[in-house]
């Protein structure tokens, strides 16, 4: 029989095994140039450095080597929690799920294909640059997507997102990006722990997410777009400027519009 003392070392270090967002069997991946396995060599820089986007515009998408290598990362590093069934026998299920969660790796691919579907009346996803001659298309997408969580000795969650769009002759044109790096916990295992660590780690993923976002906006224009309702742009800033209350700060809002 296990004394009470023994047990209640086990499942101490069980906890600071959870509480670790362990992932010490996996390390986390060399990060390598966006371009390569997609170039041979660097690309020209396009004349233009504008992205025109519309129902009309055709992008096909690869993903970096970076990219494939974090999602077998997050991937490795959710079995490690999925293959650990002793997990749910002490009670740790809501640890193990926010886990598994938190490392999903579709979470920002999805993120991403959904904000380019917003951008291009066409996306296509293909497996590496032999196949573009198959393809009419406007512009070629790198997805380049890097996301590493805390664990052992590590405080910071870091979060990569870019997208590099070519022209059809090869050219680069832009880069729509974001990068946070955010301490997580102090040293000395001090801060979130459990569930609370594991959406710590998810918020610094998503703020990253949200301001590459921002940046795909101010990157890929899109002539006389048009909202969800049908209403131009520039008409639903004006119906919402014209909601504020204040007579100068709604003048000026107005006049932000550029309408």
């Amino acid at each position: 029989m296990i004394g009470v003392n023994t047990m209640s070392w086990r499942l101490l270090g069980l906890s600071i095994f959870v509480a670790g967002m362990a992932g010490c069997g996996t390390a986390p991946p060399v990060q390598r140039s966006i371009t390569d396995g997609i170039f041979a060599n660097t690309p020209q820089q396009a004349s233009s450095n504008v992205v025109n986007g519309g129902k009309d515009k055709i992008a096909v998408v690869l993903v970096s080597e970076n990219t494939k290598a974090n999602v077998e990362y997050l991937k490795a590093r959710k079995a490690e929690k999925e293959d650990s069934v002793v997990l749910r026998a002490v009670g740790q299920g809501a640890n193990l799920d926010a886990y598994a969660e938190v490392l999903d790796p579709n979470f920002s691919l999805g993120w991403i294909a959904k904000k380019l579907k917003t951008k291009f009346g066409s996306v296509k996803l293909v497996s590496s640059t032999s196949e573009l001659s198959k393809y009419k298309y406007d512009y070629l997408v790198v997805v380049d997507a890097i996301y590493l969580t805390t664990g052992w000795g590590v405080n910071d969650a870091t979060a990569s997102y870019t997208t590099q769009f070519y022209n059809v002759d090869g050219q680069h044109v832009a880069d729509a990006k974001s990068y946070r790096k955010t301490q997580v916990r102090s040293g000395g295992g001090g801060g979130p722990h459990g569930v609370e660590l594991f959406r710590a780690n998810h918020a610094v993923r998503v703020a990253a997410l949200e301001e590459w976002d921002r940046s795909m906006d101010q990157v890929v224009q899109i002539p006389n777009q048009y909202s969800t309702t049908g209403e131009s742009v520039t008409d639903a800033c004006v119906k919402s400027a014209l909601s504020v209350q204040n007579p100068t700060l709604r003048q000026q809002a107005i006049g932000a519009c550029n309408p």
